[in-house]
């Protein structure tokens, strides 16, 4: 290649460079947020977008739409059967969670995922009449895991399609969690379940 068609191929090779723009990609995630606005106990009709304000750590979030529909709910009760929760704890948590079941839909689902120092499912999500009774079965032993049994509850619910709730029962004293509490705080708030926990206050007198 003689010297003036190198130059020419350069200067040709840094105007094709020169023209390509930088490509930027960007995602939305769209998060949805189960509310339950009462007012005296009774439902909120009418509620628009405008009506709601949502902050994610202090910064305002957008909220783009709000549905006042009725979806079927998927239920998993993450139930505690450690030592501590032998006699009078674990009849009250059953009566609990049995209190919740009934208060159910037709169209609702329920699982229920067991734990203390290890993890069982003794009901995968479907009939919530199976959960109801699988709870009379359980057998208190062991230590006792919530911030880990939280952990893999949400991971259990985290490609469900539906409306998702988890609801941990337990007596609330965690002895043996390898999981930080900020690794599960993160994962609740990564999730589209909402995250509940029942605990029962002690007895006095």
């Amino acid at each position: 290649m003689t010297r003036p068609a190198l130059l020419m191929a350069m200067l040709l090779a840094g105007a094709s460079l020169s023209a390509q723009q930088p490509l930027f990609r960007s995602a939305v995630s769209v998060v949805r947020v189960d509310v339950l606005a009462t007012d005296g106990g009774r439902p909120i009709p009418g509620l628009t977008a405008a009506d709601f304000s949502v902050q994610d750590n202090g910064a305002e979030q957008a909220v783009t739409s709000v549905s006042g529909d009725v979806e079927p709910l998927d239920v998993l009760f993450a139930f505690d059967r450690s030592a501590s929760t032998r006699g009078d704890t674990i009849i009250r948590l059953r009566e609990s969670a049995g209190a919740l079941l009934d208060a159910l839909d037709t169209d609702d689902r329920a699982g229920l995922l067991t734990f203390n120092h290890m993890f069982q499912l003794p009901v995968p999500i479907g009939p919530a009449a199976a959960v109801k009774a699988a709870l009379a079965g359980i057998e208190p032993e062991g230590s006792t895991a919530i911030l880990d049994a939280s952990a893999v509850a949400l991971a259990m619910t985290a490609t469900s399609n539906r409306r998702t709730l988890v609801l941990l029962f337990t007596d609330g004293v965690d002895t043996l969690s390898w999981l930080p509490e900020a690794t599960v705080l993160e994962a609740a708030r990564a999730s589209e379940a909402v995250l509940y926990a029942v605990t029962l206050p002690e007895r006095r007198g």
